[in-house]
């Protein structure tokens, strides 16, 4: 974790936390500030075990930074067994309204919740009030083919609605077919599936994409997403689109000459989308031959 100081123009890693994991070094894959509280607070998440080599503490792989320590929340979602979901790789993190916090990845998890042991899949709920974790509520995401391991890539908060949008690689909530890699959660509806029809790798349909990256923009009450796919929403797109709540139909944002092949990160400012990630061969992007994968 290192900080930038505006005001100087200057990097610093002072106090650091040197995030490690069994017999590597840590990695962190996303961070989220919340603004509301009396301090800035820096949540951070991805795969890591411990603050450094030498602390018993155990983080499972997702903290709180301050600026100047390094905290624990609740008692972490650590991973269970040794099956392939025995590390906890936490993928994406999003505030909600009331500052809990939302978690998905590729991770399975087991927390108290005070009267009895539960199990946690791919998404988690971290409740500030009671400083506990739990499931999201009424349903389990899933593939409907045993042999696949679902993954939630991306998260994206709607604070109008409060509606927690759920982007990955999936196709069912617990028995039940769904849009592939979308689904959507409320205190209502709880775990359902998206309105449109999912992501897939073409018009075909016969085999499912992936969203890697969402935001949500509340003005437009818009959500914007990409990932690897070729068809979303019953429309041909390429990698980048996006979905408007009021008319509930899709946009490509594909563009040939300023194509990226795969977006590794998106954000939204001042009604601005910015991506990065890889440039495509077919974008005149300076210096894409040396660019691409």
């Amino acid at each position: 974790i290192a900080q930038f100081d505006v005001t100087t123009g200057t990097w610093s890693n002072k106090f650091q936390a040197e995030l490690s994991a069994v017999e590597s070094n840590g990695v962190i894959l996303d961070v989220v500030l919340n603004r509301s509280s009396n301090f800035d607070k820096m949540y951070v998440v991805g795969t890591f075990d411990t603050m450094t080599s030498t602390s018993q503490v155990q983080f499972c792989s997702v903290g709180a930074w301050n600026g100047q320590v390094f905290e624990k929340l609740g008692e972490g979602l650590c991973p269970r067994g040794n099956g392939p979901l025995s590390i906890t790789r936490i993928q994406t993190v999003t505030i909600g309204s009331d500052g809990d916090l939302f978690v998905g990845g590729n991770f399975e998890s087991r927390v108290w919740d005070g009267g009895h042991f539960v199990s946690i899949y791919y998404v988690a709920r971290f409740h500030t009030s009671t400083s506990s974790w739990t499931p999201l509520s009424n349903g389990l995401i899933k593939f409907r083919q045993a042999a696949q391991e679902p993954r939630v890539n991306a998260l994206a908060w709607d604070s109008s609605n409060d509606i927690l949008y759920i982007g990955g690689n999936f196709d069912a909530i617990d028995n039940k077919a769904i849009s592939n890699g979308l689904a959507i959660w409320s205190k209502d509806s709880n775990l359902t599936s998206f309105s449109t029809s999912g992501v897939y790798l073409d018009s075909s349909e016969s085999s499912g994409g992936t969203i890697l990256c969402m935001q949500y923009e509340i003005i437009s009450q818009s959500l914007f997403v990409s990932g690897n796919f070729g068809r979303i929403g019953g429309i041909d797109c390429k990698n980048v689109a996006v979905w408007q709540k009021y008319t509930n139909k899709w946009m490509c944002l594909h563009n040939e000459t300023k194509a990226i092949l795969t977006v590794t990160a998106m954000t939204l400012s001042n009604q601005i989308l910015y991506l990065t990630g890889w440039a495509a061969e077919t974008s005149d992007w300076p210096g894409r031959n040396w660019m691409s994968p």
